[in-house]
C-alpha cells in the first residue's frame, strides 16, 4: 500500500497538505456508506500523518528501498552536513523505537 497514492498527494507533501487529503477522501468515502474504503484511507493516513511517522515510512516500508542499503549510505554520511537537526533527532527518535536499527547500528565499524 502506498499512502501517498492512496490519499493522491505529492511525496513532497506536508502535514497540511496531508490533512486536507486526508479530510477530503473521508468526505468522499464516509465509514457509514464505504467502510472498506475508509479503513484504507485511515490506514493511508496514520502511516504519514506528521513527520515522524513519515520519516519511519521512507526508512522501512518504502517499496523499493532495502533497509539494508539505507543503513549502508546513512553510516557513510556525515549528520551535520546531510541532516537538519530537526531530521537528525527525528532519525534517532527511529532509531529507539526499532531494535533492529540499533542492532545494526552498534555493529558497524567505527
Amino acid at each position: 500500500m502506498n499512502p501517498y497514492e492512496i490519499l493522491k498527494i505529492p511525496l513532497d507533501a506536508d502535514d497540511r497538505i496531508i490533512k486536507q487529503a486526508y479530510l477530503q477522501q473521508v468526505k468522499q468515502y464516509p465509514p457509514e456508506r464505504e467502510p472498506e474504503q475508509f479503513k484504507c484511507i485511515k490506514e493511508a493516513y496514520d502511516m504519514i500523518k506528521d513527520e515522524y511517522s513519515r520519516l519511519n515510512y521512507h526508512l522501512f516500508n518504502e517499496p523499493g528501498i532495502a533497509f539494508e542499503d539505507w543503513l549502508n549510505q546513512a553510516v557513510n554520511i556525515k549528520p551535520a552536513e546531510q541532516f537538519s537537526f530537526e531530521q537528525f533527532e527525528q532519525l534517532l527518535w527511529v532509531a529507539v523505537d526499532n531494535p533492529a536499527f540499533l542492532d545494526k547500528i552498534t555493529a558497524c565499524p567505527k
